[in-house]
């Protein structure tokens, strides 16, 4: 009955009988939802104070439709965490610019900046932060890359370099203009007709300022790793262009600071359509099966061990796929099999991708490494 009745006032249009209305409900709960329900922000006003939970006050606040009242409502919410709620709601970044000197905490400064949309006055905020980890994550949130780079260069000049360079490699990516290596290697010397991908994992604080893409490559954030990213590679094949590509991104991630430690992996793809029956996977198997060991020593740099988390994310398959079927009548039976018992994808040799939509054969042996003459090799 209550509900009923609590609905029907805040149904109304009128403010003032809903206002005599009110007078008769007793549940903090429901005079809360009529209160919300008046179009007249002084009227709201007027009638918080009735309300005792300081988080139900703060919904009202929210919903006033002038700024100058929400700024004045401040006065009556005593915890900074329900305040920075309320400027965040403000649609005035200049307002926002002027409150955050009332506000103590630095992780609830970084609330209110990143609400801002105006890039401009977000750069000007992050004057009143002094912890770099708390203004690289500010500044890893801006879009515009220009106003960025200027934000950047508050931080870490050397980043500041490093970042344009990153931002010309960008701009060559997207106008075609693909430079031929000069480096140790030239070519990968695999069949022509394969197709190749990478994911290199590293670390580092500065991580947090790569954008989304750098060139072809897509970084996103690695979660097994602290303050770390994963940078994938397109579809590639064995040409001078590509073979730029993974000098230049391991390059640009040096550069950037980032670190390799035990904890980081590189994975290599190879498109699954290059073998084109179920006895070439078998084969690829038996192969695997019987030179594995050897696989783990040589899979790194020489004279470099393989990584700590190497058996929970790369373990053996040795032994898995022996009692996989092989039936020449029916397609991609052993494939299918294989998958089905090799059950996730951290394994030295990982099928799962095969026959979907990546297709590919994925490695997951070696060490994580920013040499490009070690991932090439």
């Amino acid at each position: 009955m209550y509900k009923r009745q609590v609905k029907i006032i805040q149904s109304l249009k009128s403010d003032e009988i809903k206002l005599k209305l009110l007078e008769t409900i007793q549940s903090e709960k429901n005079r809360l939802k009529i209160i919300q329900s008046f179009q007249d922000d002084n009227i709201k006003m007027r009638k918080i104070n009735t309300i005792t939970d300081e988080k139900e006050k703060i919904k009202i606040i929210q919903g006033l439709q002038s700024d100058d009242n929400k700024i004045f409502m401040l006065q009556y919410i005593k915890e900074e965490i329900n305040r920075v709620i309320i400027i965040k709601g403000i649609q005035d970044d200049n307002i926002k610019l002027e409150l955050l000197d009332d506000i103590k905490s630095e992780l609830n400064k970084i609330q209110i900046i990143i609400s801002m949309q105006d890039e401009n006055k977000r750069l000007k905020a992050i004057g009143s932060l002094s912890n770099e980890e708390n203004i690289i994550f500010v500044v890893s949130k801006f879009k515009n890359e220009e106003i960025k780079l200027r934000a950047i260069k508050k931080i870490n000049e050397k980043i500041y370099e490093s970042y344009k360079e990153l931002l010309i490699f960008n701009k060559e990516m997207r106008l075609g203009k693909n430079r031929k290596t000069r480096h140790k290697y030239k070519m990968l010397g695999l069949p022509k007709n394969m197709t190749i991908g990478m994911e290199i994992e590293a670390e580092g604080e500065y991580g947090e300022l790569l954008p989304e893409r750098i060139g072809y490559w897509n970084v996103k954030q690695e979660t097994s790793l602290d303050s770390g990213k994963e940078c994938t590679s397109p579809i590639m094949y064995d040409t001078d262009t590509y073979i730029y590509q993974i000098y230049k991104i391991n390059e640009i991630l040096s550069n950037m600071e980032m670190k390799i430690t035990q904890k980081c992996a590189g994975h290599v793809h190879i498109g699954a359509d290059y073998i084109k029956t179920e006895e070439g996977f078998k084969e690829l198997l038996e192969l695997w099966g019987n030179s594995e060991e050897i696989y783990y020593l040589i899979s790194n740099k020489q004279g470099e061990l393989p990584r700590e988390g190497i058996k929970e994310y790369a373990t053996p398959i040795s032994g898995m796929f022996e009692k996989c079927y092989f039936t020449k009548n029916q397609t991609d039976c052993f494939i299918e099999d294989a998958k089905a018992k090799q059950s996730n994808r951290y394994k030295s040799l990982n099928l799962l991708n095969v026959n979907n939509e990546k297709n590919t054969i994925e490695f997951r042996l070696s060490n994580g490494t920013l040499d490009g003459n070690t991932w090439i090799e």
